[in-house]
């Protein structure tokens, strides 16, 4: 009986512990039976402790309790050190709690001490976990000479001599896998050894005998992906890279090669969409952050290439070209200063060899941010390392041209020209050069020798219209122009001058077609917006125009003649508060420019009939320095003079006067002023000064003989409006004045002749009509006087004195009911207007008693006007 229980040998114990006490009272000693007693109880209590350590540690072990494990454990080996499971097991917890270098050693000690194969097993897997895989291939090697016919290490062996880059052991251990058991992981690892071979095609067939064994596995669908990718069927890599994706478990870092199918197939949105969802998996991964940069740049998404170039610096400072790249897309962005350092750490960063070009790159961002001196130093640094630097040299000539040194610039152009053949647009840039130096002719012959070699070349082609058209040959210039089109669609300068041509030759239907595609082509092009806004206009299209306005003013908020071209359109279109919200965003934006603004404020309320804020505005503007400051006394004088302020508006004339001594005009204004305030001495003397500067000037004449009309001296007046007519006959309101003196003079057959002889120079002059209708009224022809009243109405209905002088010819005829309404319709216009209210009440008892049948009463022979 070798193993006793615990009670057994509590037993034992005391039997021995007796017999001892009893055999050295009686001196005799039975020592080998007492020895047989310790022995068995020793034993029991050994195994027993073994069992009861075993068991508590597994408990611990189950609970997930590691450390409290590992110490039982580790006590296990202490008290049974001959005992490989103490070590075995103390591994695993130190494992468990993730101390590996703990748990490496007590592998270790398992496995030399005792020859513990499971213990060389969770070795090799433990190397492998953390990519030891040389380590890993010996430990699965020497397991492999005790069981030459697991599969398992077979396997295991391939995986590691994958690893390790040894495809054709890997394909071996792989085949005698196979053969033990033909699964679908079996196949797949044979796969990818192909796959790292470059055998592609078998690596397709392997990939696709490994889904054919498990259709559930997203890696084997993945790995079919590859295989086609690897073999250029883009088409074929996608349908498997999307079922690949469809699919539970699937590794996202297959995003990435998702991605790079779609960039092989030019299909850049989906794959930046590809790389952005790799990288939410994997945001520090620096070449997927590159390679997404890389496409937004080619995307022109240059805010989002910057952000995203930003974090691969950051994951990466040593990437000489990401801070390049970076450079270049803080350059798009008008970002200089943070340009310049990213341009500093890619010279930092990048080799020698690369320098030539980022000095140019510098060079162009300089340019740029108008500094052409550091620019020219840069050019200089670039071309001193390499003389052959070909985009400095282009930055040069670009900088000649700037300063307009054609000449220098042509010259760089032409050797440009000479050692780049293949490139069109440097013999387009020299053509260009000769054409600012109007060298037209020049310029179509580099245009035409450069179309031998590229005939294709858009380029070329605008650049011979654009000669053409400094020729003034336009049907030439046309045809190059529609001919770069031709040959590139979305070539967005021939666009540009072909709208540019037709708003030359006022066919704005033409060219707001052109200027729509160049819209469409680059909806930011706020010079686009303004020229389709500009045809627009020329349309009547004025909605339309100031929407094309806005837009361009959202594209460009600095840009002050935006400002003013939106604000006058609005005032055009009778958005009177817009326009005046306008010119106030431009004085926020351009506080210098103020004076122009409260000025352009002055015309929109004077335009709206608003003429106490229009004083306010012209006042303002008078304040502030600005261009427009003759003007603006010119406006601010009259709007007093309509005031009645005759004082304030003979200081404005002045003043305008002051500024332009030969402005006839001013003089004439200021004798107006003069004459309000009474003083006709002197307003005659400034009548007479104006006469002097411009005898001959139809609208000096008028003002005078206006002056005169006004001051009821008709016969003084009656010389300069024959003037004025006989300078222009076009004049409708001198030959309107002319008629309304003849008339006062009773001469009624020559102001008829007069005031028609108006309406033929304006046809919707409802003062004219109106004259007519009065004269015919004197003549008594009332169907006459009717008629050309109501074509008065009908040029401005909203006018309430045609309305009035209609409802009392109507009455003169006995037409009470009409007459009624056209009263009515004036006292809607204006409810105070007199000779209305004095007339309604008339009128409309002379109806009710025509309605009843009434004898009308009597009215007076003639009515008043």
């Amino acid at each position: 009986m070798d193993v006793i229980s615990v009670d057994q040998a509590a037993d034992y114990l005391q039997c021995a512990a007796s017999r001892v006490y009893r055999l050295i009272h009686s001196q005799q000693l039975a020592a080998t039976k007492i020895n047989r007693y310790w022995y068995i109880c020793q034993r029991s209590l050994r195994d027993f402790c073994q069992q009861e350590m075993l068991q508590q540690g597994q408990e611990r072990f189950n609970k997930s309790d590691y450390a409290g494990a590992l110490k039982i454990f580790e006590a296990m080996q202490h008290h049974f050190p001959d005992l490989p499971e103490g070590y075995h097991l103390a591994a695993k917890a130190a494992e468990r709690s993730s101390q590996y270098r703990l748990a490496f050693s007590y592998y270790r000690q398992a496995a030399q001490k005792f020859d513990h194969l499971p213990a060389y097993r969770a070795l090799a897997r433990l190397h492998f976990a953390h990519q030891q895989y040389n380590k890993a291939y010996q430990t699965y090697e020497y397991l492999l000479r005790h069981a030459r016919h697991d599969f398992h290490l077979l396997y295991q062996l391939g995986l590691c001599a994958q690893h390790l880059q040894r495809p054709e052991a890997a394909i071996s251990f792989f085949q005698q896998a196979l053969k033990l058991n033909d699964c679908a992981r079996g196949w797949d690892g044979l796969a990818y050894s192909y796959y790292q071979l470059g055998d592609y095609a078998a690596a397709l067939r392997h990939y696709q005998e490994a889904h054919a064994r498990d259709q559930k596995q997203a890696e084997y669908v993945s790995g079919i992906a590859l295989a086609y990718h690897a073999l250029g069927q883009i088409g074929e890599a996608l349908q498997w890279y999307q079922r690949s994706l469809a699919m539970p478990h699937v590794s996202p870092r297959l995003y990435f090669s998702l991605a790079l199918a779609y960039e092989d197939l030019g299909e850049r949105s989906r794959a930046i969409e590809a790389f952005k969802s790799y990288l939410r998996y994997f945001p520090y991964c620096s070449d997927g952050s590159y390679r997404l940069a890389l496409l937004l740049m080619e995307q022109q998404a240059f805010k989002a290439a910057a952000s995203v170039l930003h974090k691969v610096v950051q994951l990466s400072p040593d990437n000489g070209l990401a801070w390049h790249y970076l450079a270049l897309v803080e350059t798009r962005l008008n970002h200089y200063h943070a340009a310049f350092q990213a341009y500093q750490q890619a010279l930092k960063h990048l080799p020698e060899s690369e320098w030539p070009q980022t000095y140019a790159h510098l060079a162009q961002t300089f340019v740029l941010a108008g500094q052409p001196e550091k620019a020219h130093k840069a050019c200089d640094r670039a071309l001193k390392q390499n003389p052959e630097q070909l985009e400095a040299l282009n930055v040069r000539a670009g900088l000649y041209y700037s300063v307009q040194a054609y000449a220098e610039a042509a010259a760089l152009y032409e050797q440009l020209w000479q050692k780049q053949a293949d490139q069109p647009l440097h013999a387009y840039h020299l053509g260009l050069c000769y054409f600012r130096r109007q060298q037209h002719d020049a310029a179509i012959e580099v245009y035409q020798s450069a179309l031998k070699r590229h005939p294709e070349a858009a380029c070329l082609h605008h650049g011979l219209g654009q000669a053409y058209l400094g020729s003034k040959e336009h049907l030439k210039a046309l045809r190059c122009f529609y001919r770069a089109l031709a040959l590139k669609p979305d070539f967005s300068p021939s666009i540009c001058s072909l709208g540019q041509l037709y708003t030359e030759q006022q066919q704005f239907d033409q060219a707001l077609k052109w200027f729509q595609k160049l819209i469409d082509q680059q909806p930011d092009n706020a010079e686009a917006w303004i020229q389709a806004g500009f045809a627009h206009d020329n349309l009547n299209n004025l909605k339309q125009a100031i929407s094309c306005y806005q837009k361009a003013l959202q594209l460009d908020p600095r840009n002050i003649s935006i400002y003013v071209i939106l604000g006058l359109a609005c005032s055009r279109q009778g958005y009177i508060q817009n326009a005046i919200r306008t010119y106030r965003e431009a004085m926020v934006q351009l506080p210098e420019e103020a004076g122009e603004m409260y000025y352009l404020m002055g015309l929109a309320w004077l335009n709206a009939g608003q003429k106490e804020e229009a004083i306010a505005a012209f006042e303002n503007a008078g304040k502030h320095p600005h261009s427009s400051q003759h003007e603006t006394w010119q406006h601010l004088g009259h709007l007093y003079l309509q005031t009645r302020q005759a004082k304030a508006a003979v200081g404005c004339f002045r003043r305008v006067i002051a500024e332009d001594m030969q402005d006839a005009r001013a003089y004439v204004s200021l004798a107006q002023a003069y004459d309000a305030c009474g003083d006709q001495r002197r307003a005659l003397k400034y009548c007479q000064t104006a006469l002097k500067i411009r005898p001959d000037d139809p609208e000096v004449l008028y003002q005078i003989a206006l002056l005169h009309f006004r001051q009821d001296r008709w016969r003084e007046a009656l010389p300069y409006f024959q003037q004025v007519v006989r300078l222009d006959p076009q004049h409708a309101r001198a030959h309107n004045y002319l008629g309304s003196i003849f008339r006062s003079m009773d001469c009624n057959l020559e102001a008829i002749r007069c005031f028609q002889t108006a309406l033929e120079a304006e046809p919707d002059y409802c003062v004219g009509y109106m004259n007519l209708s009065y004269t015919y009224f004197d003549l008594n022809e009332l169907p006459k006087a009717i008629y050309y009243c109501e074509k008065a109405i009908e040029c401005e209905p909203e006018c309430e004195e045609p309305l009035y002088w209609l409802g009392h010819l109507y009455m003169s005829t006995h037409k009470w009911a009409a007459a009624v309404n056209r009263f009515e319709e004036t006292l809607q216009i204006n409810p105070e207007h007199a000779k209305a209210r004095k007339w309604l009440p008339v009128a409309r008892q002379q109806w009710i008693r025509e309605r009843n049948g009434t004898q009308p009463l009597k009215m007076p022979n003639t009515l008043q006007k």
